[in-house]
């Protein structure tokens, strides 16, 4: 029967790899220094291909971050300037209603692009109309400035996810590597165990625990018992006449 094969998780290989390291630097590796020695090479590769895709993780996530930052103070900008324009005359429900086909409402629950887009839009209309205030114009003039920040820091987060997936490609194809050279120290140890080392297996990769079979209960125990239907170890014999039993002869 094949056994299915067991992948490991980054974090895993990472945490099985440490272990094992560690516990090398106690215990005398000599019967095995080639494959420990393989397989250490190999796990620090991974663990430097690891931290590339922490550090391309974090740079992405940091973006993000700031993206959701800007696109708060996007959302701020428009409302503001809604407030400014109904102050200057606009109807409350639809205050953009002269320069723009969309509401604030319906801007802001754009995409952070599409968002940036409306309020360029919005704010060339708005200055067009040399019968608004300095403070509307203004308000517009902060709009516009809060869309290109978001813009700004929009343009590189394509570049960053492209580092983040080729960071984990390359990890990835350094999987099977570490997989091979920990088969490969786990077969050598073995063998070790048999030819004077019995600890090695132990001491690098600990004791594999056994599931404890649980007790039955009492119920459990007893119920098969009475359940149980007695069972003759031979046929029933068929009845013999006493007479024949004891030796007699029919008459």
């Amino acid at each position: 029967m094949d056994r299915k094969k067991v992948t490991l998780s980054p974090s895993k290989r990472l945490k099985t790899g440490a272990t094992i390291l560690a516990a090398a630097q106690v215990v005398d590796t000599k019967p095995v220094q080639d494959r420990f020695d393989a397989f250490a090479k190999a796990h620090r590769s991974y663990c430097d291909a690891q931290s590339k895709v922490d550090a391309a993780d974090a740079a992405l996530r940091t973006a993000q971050t700031q993206l959701v930052q800007l696109d708060a103070e996007q959302d701020s900008a428009v409302e503001a300037l809604a407030l400014c324009l109904i102050h200057e005359g606009q109807p409350r429900e639809k205050p953009f209603a002269a320069f723009s086909a969309d509401a604030p409402g319906r801007i802001k629950a754009m995409t952070f692009a599409e968002e940036a887009q409306a309020i360029h839009t919005l704010v060339a209309n708005v200055q067009r109309d040399t019968s608004l205030s300095p403070a509307a114009l203004a308000a517009a003039q902060r709009a516009e400035q809060a869309a290109a920040n978001l813009e700004t820091a929009l343009a590189p987060l394509a570049a960053l996810r492209n580092t983040l997936s080729a960071a984990r490609e390359l990890r990835d194809t350094l999987a099977p590597t570490w997989d091979a050279t920990l088969g490969v120290l786990r077969r050598g140890v073995a063998a070790a165990s048999d030819d004077g080392a019995p600890g090695l297996s132990t001491a690098l990769f600990g004791r594999r625990s056994r599931a404890a079979k649980k007790k039955p209960t009492a119920d459990q125990a007893a119920r098969p018992a009475a359940n149980q239907q007695p069972t003759p170890d031979h046929a029933a014999a068929p009845a013999v006449p006493v007479g024949i039993a004891q030796g007699a002869r029919p008459a």
